[in-house]
């Protein structure tokens, strides 16, 4: 199994506190306008999920799959799921 090294990154002084970094990210950070393609899976409970597909590189092949979750009432037009690249 391929474990990931502890991140090395160290925030600037004035974002060491991670509610910072969210309301930073949520006010100031671009925004992108990825081109998503969905599946909704419908669940036992009459509930379902979304799952948002977003293809950046559309002539490179990848191996790399990123999953960004959120909270219960959260989508992916979020500014906080937008501002990150």
């Amino acid at each position: 199994m391929n474990f990931i090294d502890p991140p090395s990154y160290n925030p600037p002084l004035w974002l060491r506190n991670g509610h910072l970094q969210s309301i930073y990210a949520t006010i100031s950070a671009p925004r992108a306008t990825p081109n998503y393609h969905r599946k909704r899976i419908s669940t036992p409970d009459d509930d379902f999920l979304d799952l948002d597909w977003s293809f950046h590189t559309p002539h490179k092949k990848s191996q790399t799959l990123v999953i960004l979750s959120h909270g219960l009432e959260g989508h992916s037009h979020r500014n906080y799921d937008l501002s990150l690249k």
